[in-house]
């Protein structure tokens, strides 16, 4: 007989190499030609069984063996199959259908003469493309990668979600013309009913006439507390810092109090949405170059807001902690450039670049000499160019760096090997998001990582990933 000891949970990352294994073993492994047979499956949206691989195993002396098979289901998966998810124009919460998947690992013990297949144990994973975290944030709230999936909590309060959103960062530093999505996780056959997204603006409430979209909350005079992101902070929740006194982390105190706006929420309706067996990670828009397009009532006097995916309630989030979204203004005398990448977490990070760019122009030209024939004239050439490799090289700065939710950030930037530059074009007087592929160049960069590191600009040089082609001899 064959026995299933152990199989990743339910949702595991699939660089999580120590973790992803499964162990089994049987009682017949003395048996005349005994072998396990490994076979890999990945579980479509029909439900359909697709064979990706088999393999035969042998197992130890005690009749163990272990087997991982990340570096097959890692290439069904984006980025590695090129199949990007991100659509920079998406206005409303859409499925990243190739970034997870549902695999099978079915194994079957054969032996005999000749070998004859019996028993199989099956384990079913759903895994996205996040790797592997040395620190111990997994095990915090109950081990695996559960902390990372929207479940329902038990409590009807804000605070009642368990999961966090696939990004090191609680927060982002956006104006009026970025572009900005959340990812996260959500399990099958769990109801999302809308996603909300909380504006808040300086001094007493005013009256702003609601407009499609907004749901009154009623008028709160008394000030909250002041602005902060709750309970992001440590180990137990990203991915490069540790829970050092000394790290920098934004502070309430740094924030003045504000009021709540009698109709600052705005809601993205998507009640008794299923999600499907397949369909477990999404993400939704939160910049303003989107929210804008649902929601072109927005008052331009916001100081940030917040996003919290809700189900039956206002008040019972998914999410264990707000997103917060803070107000920052570009430096107009340059042109941006909107960067998003693959983090370490299976999501899409994303960051605005406002300061001034360089452009570089750089060629390898390869040359032969020919003889020339008596009687040539001035306009032949000795030397010839028969090839020639034309690249570009691009350097971003950022404005000053001042937190260390941004330097947190572009970490993941400096590790992502997907990274794009979203250009727009103008297309019958609409603007029209594209995604470019770049690659990141440099070999180092600097962290802001204790409170005696003073504020610093960040530049990073890209380069095209598709080269330029011209003539040859």
């Amino acid at each position: 007989m064959i026995y299933m000891d152990k199989s990743p949970s339910d949702f595991t990352r699939v660089y999580d190499l120590n973790s992803n294994y499964c162990e089994f073993h049987s009682d017949k492994y003395t048996y005349a030609n005994f072998t396990f047979v490994a076979s890999l499956y990945w579980i479509d949206a029909s439900l359909n069984y697709n064979l990706l691989a088999t393999k035969k195993l042998y197992p130890q002396s005690n009749g163990y063996c272990w087997v991982n098979p990340s570096d097959i289901f890692k290439n069904y998966l984006s980025p590695s199959n090129q199949k990007f998810d991100l659509n920079p124009s998406a206005t409303g919460i859409t499925e990243a259908s190739n970034s997870i998947k549902k695999f099978q690992l079915t194994v079957a013990e054969s032996y005999g003469t000749p070998p004859v297949m019996h028993n199989t144990v099956a384990s079913q994973v759903y895994m996205y493309n996040g790797c592997q975290q040395f620190i111990p944030y997994d095990s915090v709230l109950g081990g695996g990668n559960s902390q990372w999936v929207m479940y329902t909590g038990t409590t009807s309060s804000v605070s009642g979600g368990t999961g966090n959103w696939l990004t090191d960062t609680t927060e982002a530093y956006l104006s009026e013309d970025d572009y900005y999505f959340l990812y996260f996780i959500n399990p099958p056959n769990h109801h999302i009913d809308f996603v909300q997204y909380k504006f808040y603006y300086p001094n007493t409430p005013t009256y702003i006439p609601p407009c499609s979209g907004f749901i009154s909350v009623g008028i709160d005079n008394s000030p909250p507390s002041p602005d902060g992101p709750e309970g992001m902070n440590g180990y137990n929740s990203q991915s490069v810092i540790t829970d050092d006194v000394n790290n920098i982390t934004p502070s309430k105190a740094n924030y003045p109090p504000i009021y709540r706006d009698p109709t600052s929420v705005y809601i993205l309706n998507v009640t008794g949405l299923m999600m499907s067996a397949t369909g477990v990670m999404w993400y939704i828009p939160i910049g303003l170059k989107t929210l804008r397009k649902l929601y072109p009532g927005i008052p331009t006097t916001w100081l940030y807001y917040t996003v919290d995916i809700k189900k039956n309630s206002q008040f019972q989030s998914l999410n264990k902690n707000s997103f917060y979204v803070r107000r920052t203004n570009r430096d107009t005398r340059y042109n941006p450039y909107y960067l998003t990448w693959f983090n370490n977490h299976g999501g899409w990070d994303f960051f605005c670049f406002d300061k001034g760019s360089v452009i570089k122009e750089k060629e390898k030209r390869d040359t032969f000499a020919q003889n020339l024939q008596p009687g040539y004239n001035f306009n032949q050439s000795g030397n010839l160019i028969y090839n020639m490799n034309p690249d570009e090289e691009i350097t971003l700065t950022t404005s000053l760096i001042e937190k260390q939710s941004q330097s947190q950030i572009l970490v993941g930037l400096f590790h992502s090997t997907s990274v794009f530059v979203i250009f727009s074009y103008i297309v019958n007087g609409v603007s029209i998001p594209v995604a470019v592929p770049y690659i990141v160049v440099d070999s180092d960069m600097p962290y802001q990582n204790t409170l005696t590191d003073l504020t610093f600009t960040f530049s990073i040089t890209l380069t095209p990933s598709n080269k330029r082609v011209v003539q040859k001899l």
